[in-house]
């Protein structure tokens, strides 16, 4: 995958230049400022991306760079929560006041670090709805989403990514906080469900989710509900839109930081003829 460095004018926030790229389809990665006190982020770019074009008018300078090394536990320190003794440390009581477990996660590639408002966003919805579910954890990143499940009493959890370090950074996380018997992590692939009702957690933007329903053909049938985030409030009504076309009924929502976590219910769709996804 592609990786450039972004250069922000300092008329614009990261935050607001965080949120642009991620609409646009790249996966920011962190953000630091150079020698001359200039912001930049780090991010991979979509596949479809013109690397000649500036993406953004308030984009200064854009190369590429080489992600073979980073120093994953210097970001952390910098822009993760509560970052202490090597790791971050999530504590559940803060979505869930019955949840006593402080969740430990180690720095390294997969998104979770309690640092974006869209991981909160499904944390807190997450409290209801997870005791007692088969959970499935879409772009499972750090495995904080699983892990939190896991400590929520979740019946079943598995979670999911197309990158293998993130896969790996899951499991390291499982056995730090002791639940690697709990909670299975893997490709899309590997996900073989038999539960009749499974609770689904996406937390990413609206072209990368319905890439991800597209890999996975063996939950087409199986009903549920679905916690999102990843979805700005700007974009609600278009996302909406998509959600109908899959079937699901919008149960609640709640906003943070112009981000937006939603609760839906889903139900097996009619037999379809073409291949497009029918969640």
């Amino acid at each position: 995958m592609k990786s450039v460095s972004l250069k922000i004018h300092d008329s614009t926030s990261v935050e607001q230049a965080w949120q642009d790229l991620e609409t646009l389809g790249f996966t920011p990665l962190y953000s630091s400022e150079d020698p001359n006190g200039t912001n930049e982020i780090i991010a991979h770019v979509p596949p479809q991306f013109n690397s000649a074009v500036m993406p953004l008018p308030y984009i200064e300078e854009m190369h590429p760079i080489n992600l073979s090394i980073i120093d994953w536990e210097s970001q952390w320190a910098e822009h993760g929560a509560d970052y202490h003794d090597g790791y971050v440390h999530v504590h559940l009581e803060e979505f869930g006041p019955q949840f006593e477990n402080v969740l430990k996660l180690e720095p390294g590639a997969g998104f979770g670090d309690l640092s974006h408002p869209t991981t909160a966003l499904v944390l807190k919805m997450m409290a209801a709805e997870v005791p007692g579910q088969h959970v499935l954890d879409v772009g499972c990143g750090s495995g904080i989403l699983a892990l939190a499940a896991v400590a929520m009493d979740a019946k079943t959890v598995y979670g999911i990514d197309i990158d293998p370090q993130a896969i790996e950074h899951s499991r390291k996380n499982a056995l730090i906080n002791q639940m690697e018997d709990q909670v299975l992590f893997g490709f899309a692939q590997d996900y073989k469900p038999r539960e009749k009702s499974i609770l689904v957690l996406m937390n990413m933007i609206s072209s990368e989710q319905k890439e991800a329903w597209e890999s996975l053909p063996q939950m087409y049938k199986i009903a549920g509900k679905c916690l999102i985030s990843g979805i700005l409030a700007e974009d609600r009504e278009a996302y909406l839109k998509q959600t109908k076309q899959w079937g699901w009924t919008l149960l609640n929502e709640i906003e943070q930081g112009g981000w937006l976590g939603l609760l839906f219910v889903r139900s097996p769709p009619p037999r379809r003829t073409d291949q497009s996804c029918g969640l």
